[in-house]
């Protein structure tokens, strides 16, 4: 699970669906030729909002909409825990 807070400026957003389902581990970078899923979330961060993405839900962020400097903090839980194998 991952939780982001955006602290300073503002970042955006994009969720796909088709993701690992209670993945345990991360993924590697997708390209832009990858295979992402259908968009289901295409947002803006700015200061003081969360985003909570279950675990392994893909997606992207970057800064390419405001052209400004930003900042937000991740705090990823439950990595590489599970009941069983």
């Amino acid at each position: 699970d991952v939780f982001v807070c955006q602290i300073e400026g503002k970042k955006r957003w994009r969720v796909y669906d088709g993701g690992l389902r209670l993945s345990r581990f991360s993924s590697e970078d997708f390209g832009p030729d990858d295979k992402l899923g259908n968009l289901v979330l295409d947002t803006e961060l700015e200061p003081g909002d969360m985003l909570y993405l279950p675990r392994g839900t893909i997606h992207q962020a970057d800064t390419s909409l405001s052209k400004s400097l930003s900042l937000h903090v991740t705090l990823s839980t439950n990595q590489q825990w599970s009941w069983a194998d």
